[in-house]
């Protein structure tokens, strides 16, 4: 039988539901996508800056015709704030936006053309780049308002190219998020969970996910004779909800690269970036890891899988857990991100 005070005791819980091991996930039966080749394909590369006196750590250029500038000051900068704490799914790690790389001198982008070597970014200046070897490049950049300068540079090597990664590396904008829980209690019926928001609105997800299982574990406990006062129960909920309003923004889209940058992009104006590599290339399943200098480093990193519908890229992140508590023997959660493509 259900031990008694088990709404205080889930309160307890709610800490640790949300700190599963992920795993990646993804279905077999869509389509596999109609998705043009992005423009700047034969113009992508990502250049790590090798002149020790520069204040830029990375310069990107992406197949989908964007930039991505990164400063020194903005490496492991979103792993280093979400490292130790409990979140969910840190595709779009949810920590408070005041913690996040910003435009402001860590990460600067926009879009870009070409014109032969020269490439024209928008919001910044120009950057020429200047082959020596396979590899090694100077850089001749002029900054708007500023006089021109040159560093030195290493052309990353991209990743083999294929089918899967020729659809994913593009720019995508979030179309919806989707959130299915499900927490098999002992001697009860279990909470289900299951509800999607148009765009990329973290918060009103959680908000509704935090008050449907505070309501159905109040619910659960008056059964087995605990008295939750609903007047007592609504005020918590709504402290509760306006503290994750306040504190989540919106996941608004992202940019893959085929040199295995992940990019985030936030409702607040935002950014954070990643790295990212296929794990399982034949069934859609990459990982990536918040320290963007380091995929193998430790902190906020996880699998996530990749399915193709038409045009649009559906990603699911799943976690999952056994025995939490005598009361909650086991818990599933999946979030699933419906992208579109930017054209």
């Amino acid at each position: 039988m259900i031990k008694k005070h088990f709404f205080f005791t889930f309160l307890l819980l709610m800490g640790s539901v949300i700190s599963f091991t992920s795993c990646s996930s993804s279905d077999d039966d869509g389509d596999n996508g109609t998705l043009d080749p992005p423009a700047y394909k034969s113009s992508s590369a990502l250049y790590q800056v090798t002149s020790s006196n520069s204040k830029y750590s990375s310069i990107e250029f992406t197949e989908s015709g964007s930039y991505i500038v990164v400063a020194k000051s903005a490496i492991n900068h979103a792993m280093q704030n979400t490292e130790g704490k409990k979140f969910s799914f840190a595709m779009a790690p949810w920590v408070e936006a005041s913690t996040r790389a910003t435009t402001s001198g860590n990460i600067i982008t926009g879009k870009y053309t070409v014109d032969g070597n020269k490439y024209i970014l928008e919001g910044f200046g120009t950057i020429t780049v200047n082959t020596s070897g396979d590899t090694t490049v100077s850089l001749e950049i002029a900054e708007t308002g500023s006089d021109p300068y040159t560093l030195t540079a290493a052309k990353k090597n991209q990743m083999p190219g294929s089918e899967q990664t020729d659809k994913l590396c593009r720019s995508w904008k979030v179309a919806s998020l989707g959130l299915k829980a499900s927490f098999n209690i002992e001697g009860a019926q279990s909470f289900n969970f299951d509800k999607t928001v148009e765009g990329g609105d973290i918060a009103e997800l959680m908000a509704t996910f935090y008050a449907d299982m505070m309501n159905w574990a109040a619910n659960l406990s008056r059964q087995y004779g605990e008295e939750i006062p609903q007047d007592m129960l609504n005020k918590q909920i709504e402290e509760q909800k306006k503290k994750i309003y306040k504190a989540y923004t919106t996941f608004e889209s992202v940019i893959f690269s085929q040199a295995g940058t992940y990019m985030v992009t936030y409702g607040n104006g935002t950014l954070a970036v990643a790295t990212w590599a296929w794990k399982d290339n034949s069934n859609s399943v990459l990982q990536y890891s918040w320290n963007y200098a380091n995929m193998n480093a430790s902190g906020a990193s996880g699998e996530c899988g990749i399915q193709f519908k038409g045009s649009k890229c559906i990603m699911t992140e799943n976690q999952s857990a056994n025995n939490i508590d005598t009361v909650v023997k086991g818990a599933d959660m999946t979030m699933t991100y419906t992208l579109e493509e930017i054209k």
